[in-house]
């Protein structure tokens, strides 16, 4: 809710944004010969394809909402709100067909509801930005203040829209799983059950010999037997793969000069006179600033870390340019646009509620207050015995200097249009406030407006280490000579393994799309050219690559190997164990120590320090005083005596278990029910084609 705060700020005197130009939205490789359209999907969606078009204006539709809130994009948070979007479209595709049969949908009065009324969304009720300063509590006005500027103003015209569908398809969406979750009810059985799993307990001794205790190096088995194992397990899920690629890279890592920070000071310099003299601030500064935003801030003292600085912005001319300075990983020159004068009031005030109370009654109260403290002047006295308002009552109802744009409008004018000493009544959503003009007065307000530019590599900077990038992509075009040549160049080799087509994140390289798209392209063992993402160079090899679907053996050799390995110690442990049941006898026989366990259950299959949940079942069917025969675990292999069962008293009722079963079962609703819609839709993302 970042954004909200940012609205509101920008609603008032101490900031104004201008609007700028908003991202273009060109997809001029859409159109073939002749100027028609040439049909392109970005995928498909149950059955449904979706036109590359219409995914581009929703994303394009995100970032002109960005631009309007004075957000810069990067390659990094466009990607992220491609992914955001594909996941949105997927959600309403799989949902909205579920959610029409049902009968969901949201009504008029359902969203101000949510907006403004008492059920109103926590995002908006727990925000800081709603506290009034003044008082510390919620202030339901503001929020309407809040939604009236953004749904008037043309600027947030994107940004609104968007917020109000999210809202609206959230709404929809707590409504279709509530339904759902309203029909998972547990019964007694399950509740049962439940209760016998966490009660019926059991306090066992047992001798264990790890799988450790055998060097892999003495397990013998043979190609066949792994190839068998496989063939009898790969259809299992998690042996289904989706397309990958693995590859080692060079990270040639460009950083900005002592000579490309004075390059940038300079540029920022001579483009002072021009700064100083255009009558079109907004145009310019969107012209030839990084942040390609236009705010007009209120500059106070000392609101830089460096006091000259600081002093230099305070003391400048209108229309004077002060900088460069730097500000973060950026240099800056703010101009300085001059003084406006803010109205400012300071009052206090009585609030008599109307919240449940009959208007007319309140009314009366308000008016015959108003002649006690206008004939006695006790105003203060007053406060404390009858004012409903909690964040003023400590302060004597004083609100202390605030502008026009702070409170309601009744308020805003009983403290503004009425003369200093004036005490008047107000009416406003929340009652009848006798209020008192303290003090009027106008504070200068020292307007700026900066334009930045960020400290980055020059094009000699990031031409000096491509070269060098292209030298090794040339001399070394082999796998084996790649790693040769970094060893002896002392660069560092990463492995970046099982990258997919759409990875938003390789490493530390972020956007790495088309290091991803090469990948994708490149036969094993090749060495790609150079590749430019952002103030990077990546250089790499291919040296792996998988196909959606059925993993192949290779892929999985490993596993199925450790897996055969952990399954022939299991016999011969088994073997070594079988027919002891003293174990005492067993422990001295194997070199293993007796230990026990408590209370072990379904619901507490944790022996020594290992979840055994095979084990702790085949425990459970004992009776007190036997001795089980070896049973395979996930650690080793135990042999296990049972001192006692404890079983679970009878009990009356297990509402308790009902409310924990309904509560789990409630809480794996959302994202249950999503995927596996989604994966009855059959999604198939083909925007890597594409970006």
């Amino acid at each position: 809710m970042a954004a909200i705060g940012k609205i509101r700020q920008n609603s008032g005197l101490l900031l104004i944004v201008i609007g700028g130009a908003m991202v273009a939205f060109v997809l001029s490789d859409m159109f073939s010969q002749g100027g028609r359209v040439q049909q392109q999907y970005v995928g498909e969606i149950d059955g449904t394809s979706i036109d590359r078009m219409v995914y581009e204006q929703r994303v394009q539709k995100e970032l002109e909402s960005r631009n309007s809130l004075g957000q810069p994009t990067s390659p990094q948070v466009t990607e992220s709100i491609r992914n955001t979007v594909w996941n949105n479209m997927i959600r309403e595709m799989v949902m909205r067909p579920q959610m029409q049969k049902a009968g969901v949908l949201v009504t008029p009065d359902e969203f101000d509801d949510l907006t403004l009324g008492d059920n109103m969304l926590p995002e908006f009720r727990n925000d800081p930005t709603f506290v009034n300063p003044e008082t510390g509590e919620f202030d339901r006005d503001l929020v309407r203040q809040y939604l009236d500027f953004v749904r008037t103003t043309p600027q947030y015209r994107a940004y609104w829209e968007l917020q109000r569908e999210r809202i609206l398809n959230q709404r929809m969406y707590d409504k279709y799983h509530n339904m759902i979750k309203r029909g998972l009810v547990a019964n007694q059985i399950d509740a049962r059950n439940e209760y016998n799993a966490a009660k019926r307990t059991a306090n066992i001794r047992y001798v264990m010999k790890e799988y450790a205790s055998i060097d892999d190096a003495d397990v013998n088995f043979t190609e066949s037997e792994l190839k068998s194992y496989f063939n009898e397990r790969k259809g299992e899920a998690r042996f289904k793969q989706g397309e990958s690629r693995t590859f080692d890279y060079i990270l040639f890592n460009v950083k900005p000069s002592a000579d490309d920070s004075v390059a940038i000071q300079n540029y920022l310099r001579e483009m002072i006179p021009d700064f100083e003299q255009t009558r079109r601030d907004s145009v310019f500064v969107m012209n030839n600033s990084d942040a390609r935003t236009y705010q007009v801030i209120v500059h106070k003292p000392g609101m830089m870390d460096d006091e000259a600085l600081d002093a230099m912005i305070m003391e400048a001319d209108s229309g004077k340019v002060v900088g460069p300075y730097l500000q973060g990983n950026s240099y800056v020159i703010s101009k300085v646009l001059g003084d406006v004068q803010e109205e400012q009031a300071r009052v206090r005030h009585i609030l008599l509620s109307t919240d449940g109370k009959d208007k007319d009654e309140v009314k009366s109260r308000a008016d015959s207050l108003l002649r006690v403290v206008k004939r006695q002047k006790n105003f203060e006295e007053m406060v404390t015995q009858f004012s409903e308002d909690p964040g003023s009552v400590s302060t004597g109802g004083v609100y202390e200097w605030f502008n026009r744009e702070r409170m309601v409008p009744e308020f805003t004018a009983a403290s503004f249009d009425e003369p200093v000493g004036a005490i008047t009544i107000a009416e406003t959503q929340y009652g009848f406030h006798i209020v008192e003009v303290l003090g009027q007065r106008k504070e200068d307000q020292r307007r700026i407006v900066s334009l930045t530019r960020n400290i980055e590599p020059s094009n000699e900077s990031m031409e000096e280490a491509y070269q060098e990038a292209n030298a090794f992509s040339l001399n070394y075009d082999s796998h084996s000579r790649f790693l040769e040549g970094a060893e002896s160049a002392g660069y560092t080799v990463e492995t970046a393994t099982d990258i997919s087509r759409l990875a938003n994140m390789v490493g530390q390289i972020n956007n790495p799309t088309d290091l991803v798209r090469w990948a994708f392209g490149a036969k094993v063992g090749q060495v790609s050219e150079p590749i430019e993402i952002d103030t990077k160079i990546v250089v790499a090899v291919l040296t792996g690559k998988k196909e959606e679907g059925i993993a192949s053996f290779e892929d999985v050799r490993d596993v199925i190997e450790a897996e055969v390995i952990k399954n022939k110690k299991a016999e011969m442990l088994i073997a070594e164990m079988q027919g002891i049941t003293d174990l005492k006898e067993l422990a001295t026989a194997v070199g293993a120590g007796q230990r026990t366990a408590q209370n072990i259950s379904f619901s507490n299959t944790n022996i020594g320090g290992s979840s055994e949940p095979a084990v702790v079942a085949k425990v459970l069917t004992l009776e007190s005083g036997l001795v089980s025969v070896p049973l395979k675990g996930e650690r080793g292999v135990y042999v296990v005596e049972v001192e006692n069962i404890t079983e679970p008293m009878e009990v009356d009722s297990f509402d308790s278990e009902i409310r924990s079963l309904n509560s789990r079962m409630a809480s794996r609703v959302n994202a249950e029910v999503f995927n596996a819609l989604k994966e009855k839709a059959n999604v198939r993302d083909d925007r890597a084609k594409f970006y």
